[in-house]
């Protein structure tokens, strides 16, 4: 799978005639003509919309993939979930942080003071928060979500932000139905499933901890009843994109900090033998690249454009994920009489082909 995003240099504008591609969805699949997708209906949460492409496409189905696009406004959290499918985040405007938690994966924030405390003090110390690291988003970035790995996001920015997702249907990963699903660790969707009950979707509304019975749910995670309830959300009707009212309070330890939490953690595991490769080429792989940053480019034509391509030398996690991407800025042809015409190197016959215009028109 690819995954390509193109745009064009100077500010959208049709004064020259031709098709406008601004936010636009083109497949190019084997044996199809470049066919635009539109956006087939619309989500609103309280803090932002999720758009649908018709994933009933004939182009999406042969591909075996899904589209989605989300509009997150300021002080918007997506509810934390994890899918079936891996998938690629592409951020077409806007800057916050991503969540991701590996399965099997230690919470690297806090987790080593709760260690070195207990050690000092003699004193079981535990901390109500902990988690792994946290990633900054920006303009630009491609973030890898492989499947069963639970995520999140939030716009930390002054502006809202627009993420494309595409999810690989086909992927080995997927051990289910061949079609997307999500399941909500937090909060529900439920007025999505009002919409999806009468259209091709499915997906459910009510996130996994809504199936299990209050007061089991209390003793298993050591929680009031009161809470329970509040983790079910079963009356919340925010959506799944809510409003963090005071903002989102990150742990954001300085450089030398972390550092020095990092050397004496792996010393901590090597001295007691826990130290293994899973924690080098799995827990710390990294989840997010840049691919807007012009020195970066792969391919350069000071009259063409710039190509930079994404694959799994430069982004290893592109291993769990098997898709690939491509940004792609091309120049407005100066001549009336000069032929503009682009060529993506290196594609393979058998390949379908996912490109998003973010501006410009042809």
């Amino acid at each position: 799978m690819s995954l390509s995003s193109s745009s064009n240099s100077l500010p959208y504008s049709t004064d020259q005639g031709g098709y406008s591609t601004h936010d636009t969805l083109v497949l190019l699949g084997i044996g199809f003509f470049a066919t635009a997708v539109s956006v087939l209906m619309i989500v609103r949460s309280e803090a932002g919309d999720t758009e649908y492409f018709d994933e009933r496409n004939e182009q999406f189905r042969c591909a075996g993939v899904f589209v989605i696009r989300r509009v997150i406004e300021p002080q918007g959290l997506v509810v934390p979930r994890y899918s079936n499918t891996p998938a690629l985040a592409y951020i077409i405007q806007g800057k916050g942080y991503v969540g991701l938690t590996f399965p099997g994966c230690p919470a690297t924030h806090q987790q080593q003071f709760q260690l070195f405390e207990q050690r000092q003090s003699d004193q079981a110390h535990k901390f109500r928060d902990e988690h792994q690291k946290i990633h900054e988003f920006r303009q630009g970035d491609v973030v890898a979500l492989p499947a069963s790995v639970a995520h999140w996001f939030y716009n930390g920015g002054d502006t809202p932000a627009v993420v494309v997702y595409v999810y690989d249907i086909k992927s080995f990963a997927n051990q289910l139905e061949p079609r997307q699903k999500e399941f909500l660790l937090a909060g529900n969707n439920q007025r999505g499933q009002q919409i999806f009950e009468h259209s091709i979707f499915q997906h459910s509304g009510q996130n996994i901890f809504s199936g299990f019975n209050t007061e089991v749910l209390s003793e298993a995670l050591g929680i009031n009843t009161e809470a329970s309830k509040r983790l079910q959300s079963q009356n919340d009707q925010r959506g799944d994109i809510i409003r963090v009212k005071h903002g989102l309070q990150l742990l954001k330890p300085t450089l030398t900090q972390r550092q020095e939490e990092h050397r004496q953690y792996q010393q901590v595991q090597y001295r007691e033998g826990q130290y293994n490769g899973l924690d080098e080429n799995f827990c710390t792989i990294k989840a997010r690249v840049n691919i807007e940053n012009p020195s970066r480019a792969d391919y350069y034509n000071p009259r063409a454009g710039r190509i930079t391509l994404l694959n799994n030398q430069k982004f290893p996690i592109l291993n769990l994920i098997g898709m690939g991407a491509a940004r792609v800025n091309l120049y407005q042809c100066i001549s009336s009489k000069e032929v503009c015409e682009y060529r993506l190197p290196i594609i393979k016959e058998d390949l379908c082909l996912m490109v998003y215009f973010i501006r410009g028109n042809y």
